[in-house]
């Protein structure tokens, strides 16, 4: 936020930690260490590239229909009704086959899943 007095502003309205823009990965990743407990993170994922490096989604044993609903809801954000009406497919299927994405990006939710992926590029 660009705003003089942003920061202030946030800290006495509750927030625990302001981060400005461009983003210090570094910083968020100890701010998070801090404000999330260890127990409830889920252990990483073994094998994984360096961050920033490329990531081969195929290399997980998905899926081609897994593979294009998850780069498709990186790259767009669509939620899974939307998911269904692209592809033609149930929501109860795109439940299960994001389910099935969660167990092998050993993650609980879409929102671990999108800040893991997010720290890679996508091929």
């Amino acid at each position: 936020n660009a705003l003089v007095g942003a920061k202030e502003q946030y800290l006495q309205e509750g927030f625990q930690a302001f981060l400005q823009k461009p983003i210090d990965y570094k910083k968020l990743e100890s701010f998070l260490s801090i404000l999330v407990p260890a127990k409830n993170t889920s252990a990483p994922l073994q094998g994984l590239p360096e961050r920033g490096s490329e990531i081969d989604l195929s290399t997980f044993d998905l899926s081609d229909r897994q593979i294009k609903i998850l780069k498709d809801y990186m790259d767009n954000k669509l939620s899974y009704k939307e998911i269904s009406e692209k592809y033609y497919i149930s929501i109860s299927t795109v439940k299960k086959d994001m389910a099935d994405i969660f167990c092998k990006f050993n993650v609980k939710n879409i929102n671990e899943l999108y800040f893991l992926l997010s720290q890679f590029v996508i091929k």
